[in-house]
């Protein structure tokens, strides 16, 4: 994401879609014009974002018109990843999969939504998978875009119980997983494409699909597989690795959560070779075993809660390197959270009403490449350097910072970083010794203040 993309939000908008295959060019330009007016208000309502009746009412035709579609509106954002993808070569990309549900159980006149949860919510289901080129530092990782998105609305289930060949027979969401690898296309020879999972992607047919398209994949085990041993001993996966020896150490950060605040845990790492064989349950014994690698991650957090991680990998971990590279990629999954998070809590995805399930999906659509901003937004100011602020922003945007924040620096000698840390403290950070840096949420909402103030002070200028 170029830095400059943060003040111009028409050039932005301009840059996800003009090429989008909406089929008409005024579809297009309301595409670009509301696109630019969700990045102004990402968190506001439709009639606040759009700010007039008519330009509402070209957004609800844009929204609700059968022919545009959220693969439309989309796919020239998906292509521009793929791109990204493609020119970095053999360097590895790490494409970041998950699912999310968005709730709509209060939008009652929402019509064709479908079930989330146990049935007890009204929703729609997406899963998305976020490109990133991977740091040192899981929380520096470069995004380079969303290579794919798949929405679906879960149909009633039927009371009567299924047979098992009439499950097998109907599509499974278990398959989106294989779908979105379909969906971004063949890796490029050469390159080091992988796909990283949580839990729900421990599935025996994405594994294969994988491989098939030149793809590497690293997911968290859910099941305790039947596997083959090296040495030929017929054996379950986590039963056999929780008795292998610890080979090495390495200590990662972990987020806080509800259970406990953030900190850092060492893990004692073990390793093992193992062959998967497919199930016969999901109809799968016609496809062969897979040589696969496996870690097990195991510590113990401040609070006492035992932390265990089963990661399987096609990629030979073997040597130091290699498994610390797969940890820390596997740490960079948590980025994927946070994008849905951009979505729901930046964007409040979840607030937005329309009436149609079509026109909830489009705006889902456009949300999901908005939020990205907000998503960059943090990561480049963790990447800025040292750089002058000059180099990116006007100097009469950096005056004006400065004299809001109260700093006694010049504007000309201001450093990114520092433009960013104070940036934050407008949106609510409070730049004490141990706060670290700001993350996307004080960060857009001081970028909100800073730019509604220049913004009305280049409009006051102009007008006397």
């Amino acid at each position: 994401m170029k830095q400059p993309e943060l003040i111009e939000s028409r050039r932005w908008a301009e840059s996800q879609w003009s090429s989008a295959c909406l089929g008409d060019a005024r579809r297009t330009r309301r595409a670009i014009a509301l696109g630019a007016a969700m990045l102004e208000e990402p968190s506001r309502s439709l009639p606040q974002q759009t700010k007039s009746w008519k330009a509402l009412k070209g957004a609800y035709r844009l929204l609700n018109n059968p022919e545009v579609t959220p693969l439309g509106l989309s796919h020239a954002h998906w292509d521009q990843t793929r791109q990204r993808a493609c020119d970095r070569g053999q360097q590895v990309v790490l494409f970041l999969q998950d699912s999310t549900s968005f709730s709509y159980a209060k939008h009652q006149r929402t019509e064709g939504i479908g079930y989330i949860g146990n049935a007890g919510g009204r929703g729609i289901m997406a899963h998305h998978a976020l490109a990133v080129v991977p740091s040192r530092n899981a929380q520096e990782g470069e995004i380079l875009g969303l290579a794919w998105q798949k929405l679906w609305n879960r149909p009633e289930r039927a009371r009567a119980k299924e047979s098992r060949s009439e499950r097998l027979a109907r599509p499974r969401q278990s398959q989106v997983w294989e779908q979105t690898l379909e969906g971004i296309g063949e890796a490029p020879a050469h390159s080091m494409w992988v796909s990283v999972g949580d839990r729900e992607s421990d599935i025996y047919n994405y594994m294969q699909r994988s491989r098939e398209l030149g793809w590497h994949f690293l997911l968290r085990v859910a099941h305790n597989r039947r596997i083959e041993t090296s040495e030929g001993l017929q054996s379950y996966l986590k039963s056999y690795l929780r008795k292998q020896p610890p080979v090495l150490s390495r200590r990662i950060h972990l987020r806080a959560s509800t259970r406990r605040v953030a900190q850092d845990v060492e893990l004692q790492i073990s390793h093992a070779v193992v062959w998967i064989t497919a199930s016969a349950l999901c109809g799968q014994q016609a496809l062969g075993a897979q040589k696969c690698w496996s870690l097990r991650c195991v510590g113990t957090t401040r609070e006492g809660e035992e932390l265990e991680w089963i990661l399987l990998s096609d990629l030979p971990l073997e040597e130091r390197s290699s498994i610390e590279s797969a940890i820390s990629w596997y740490e960079h999954r948590w980025l994927i959270e946070e994008y849905h998070k951009c979505m729901k809590t930046g964007c409040r995805i979840e607030h937005q009403k329309l009436r149609s399930l079509g026109g909830m999906e489009n705006l889902i659509a456009m949300t999901s490449i908005v939020s990205l901003w907000l998503l960059q937004l943090r990561n480049v100011s963790r990447v800025a350097g040292d750089r002058l602020a000059t180099s990116v922003y006007p100097i009469g945007l950096i005056r004006l910072l400065i004299a809001v924040v109260c700093l006694n620096t010049e504007a000309e000698q201001m450093r990114l970083r520092e433009f960013y840390h104070s940036l934050a403290s407008l949106g609510g950070f409070l730049r004490r010794k141990g706060d670290g840096d700001p993350g996307w949420q004080t960060l857009w909402l001081g970028w909100k203040r800073l730019k509604d103030m220049y913004d009305g002070a280049r409009i006051l200028n102009n007008s006397t």
